[in-house]
């Protein structure tokens, strides 16, 4: 699975599995260690989607959808690290404050267009339930930003998709729509 992209009118900016490489090459220097690749099997170890599927009553539609990602380490140091890397190298933005909960640190990814953005530079490195919740989490996106989401029934769509997420998660606490 990977975003649709017309090969032969895509932009230089564009990033994909091919383009990738020099990017990675690039941003891989003795001040930073850190490289797409590893940050995606730090993700896959500790990292987490969270699709944020609530009702919202001063939206239009009485409800919205935020999907979010999570990096939860007990470092903080590294997730700065982490922070400085999505920021500067890839152009996604983070949650400014980095929550401790614990004697655990998390980093967030909020705003819609930066987890789409992850998801579509870090999907050629996720195996697993990891690949298929980044999958499901991507098609909500974009029926969030086709419209899908402005009527009960796409919202009931959405639902069914934030479920499948859930239960890919291993979740066993029951989600409520109340």
């Amino acid at each position: 699975f990977h975003p649709k992209i017309d090969y032969d009118k895509r932009k230089k900016s564009t990033l994909t599995r091919w383009n990738i490489r020099p990017l990675i090459e690039v941003t891989q220097s003795k001040e930073n260690k850190l490289t797409t690749p590893l940050l995606a099997g730090f993700f896959e170890g500790d990292g987490g989607f969270k699709e944020g599927l609530a009702v919202h009553k001063r939206s239009k539609q009485g409800f919205q959808i935020c999907p979010t990602l999570n990096f939860s380490q007990k470092e903080k140091s590294l997730l700065e690290n982490i922070q400085f890397y999505l920021e500067n190298y890839l152009n996604i933005k983070t949650y400014k404050k980095i929550y401790e909960k614990n004697k655990i640190h998390e980093l967030r990814i909020v705003q819609t267009d930066s987890v789409k953005r992850f998801i579509e530079i870090f999907i050629p490195y996720l195996i697993g339930n990891k690949y298929k919740q980044a999958q499901l989490l991507y098609k909500l996106i974009l029926w969030k930003e086709n419209g899908g989401l402005s009527t009960k029934y796409g919202f009931l769509k959405a639902m069914k998709i934030a479920d499948q997420i859930s239960i890919l998660k291993k979740s066993s606490t029951p989600r409520k729509y109340d």
